[in-house]
């Protein structure tokens, strides 16, 4: 099975993914036309290999990789310090098919001040550099960037997808779509997902609501402490994150499968788009608390009588 965390790109071997062929093929024949813009934006869900995607059109622009700088991770800020280096590299002389080529990932994730350093980069007429820029939220990137740049949707059609997630271990069709929906349609992050036992967390988190009207929500709330408490740079934390879309995916399923006669209340729906527009934003919020807010809204909601789970 191919762990999602293991794909390479520091060789000079494309290591492609079956939905991303075709953006290839797309760039290469943008190159041999002379028409691949200076400033590429790729944009998609998480875990849509927009990175390896970045890494390859690099690799297809250049065949020296020293000549490939990249930026950016999924949590970092870029700064100002990054944008520097990219202005002073940028300066520096390029050879027929040797171009200065910078990867700036995440670039939702750019500082306000590398932001307008960036821009200041990109609105220079210098041909000797490709930026290729990627982001998994395109609201929060400067709308002056993205005017600058051609921008290439990557996403994964549900077949290819599938298939994918079949041919590493993921058999089950339904466990398949489970995965896809709660990774934000992202064939890797929904392989990670499933390395990390989410179906298993679902389940759990299943068991939890079922039995909100008859255990105290304390004890529930203790429990799904310890489901989704993960270890990260030797600390424990509480992954709020992947409780909200759990919470989320299973409340949503169960509206749609009981046409729209859900018993959860539309403030439990309201509670939980809050604090999911506070994490899409970085909005500071205490992880126990707000599992609790939302077992207790949850538990007011009279779930086991009205809900099939």
């Amino acid at each position: 099975m191919v762990n999602a965390a293991d794909i390479s790109d520091k060789s000079n071997t494309l290591i492609s993914l079956p939905w991303l062929t075709s953006h290839e093929d797309y760039i290469k024949k943008l190159i041999s036309l002379n028409k691949l813009s200076r400033v590429t934006l790729l944009y998609g869900p998480q875990g849509s290999g927009k990175s390896l995607l970045a890494s390859n059109i690099a690799k297809i622009i250049n065949k020296n990789l020293s000549s490939i700088i990249s930026f950016g991770t999924d949590q970092e800020k870029i700064t100002m310090d990054d944008i520097r280096e990219i202005i002073d590299c940028s300066h520096r002389t390029a050879t027929l098919d040797n171009y200065n080529i910078f990867i700036i990932n995440n670039c939702e994730n750019l500082a306000t001040g590398a932001a307008n350093g960036l821009l200041k980069t990109l609105e220079e007429e210098n041909h000797n550099n490709f930026f290729i820029l990627t982001s998994s939220n395109l609201n929060k990137v400067l709308p002056t960037i993205l005017s600058r740049c051609f921008k290439i949707v990557v996403t994964a059609k549900a077949e290819i997808a599938c298939q994918w997630l079949s041919s590493n271990g993921v058999s089950d069709k339904s466990d398949q779509a489970c995965l896809l929906e709660l990774a934000g349609f992202g064939p890797l992050k929904a392989l990670q997902d499933y390395s990390n036992g989410y179906l298993d967390k679902i389940k759990k988190t299943t068991n939890i609501l079922t039995s909100l009207t008859n255990i105290n929500v304390i004890t529930l709330h203790k429990q799904a402490i310890e489901l989704f408490t993960i270890k990260e740079n030797k600390k424990n934390i509480i992954d709020v994150t992947n409780f909200i879309n759990i919470i989320n995916y299973l409340l949503t399923r169960n509206f749609i499968n009981s046409s729209g006669s859900s018993g959860f209340s539309k403030a439990t729906f309201e509670l939980i788009k809050k604090y999911k527009n506070h994490l899409d934003n970085n909005i500071a919020i205490d992880a126990s608390n707000v599992i609790y807010n939302i077992l207790y809204a949850l538990q007011m909601a009279d779930v086991d009588s009205k809900v099939r789970l």
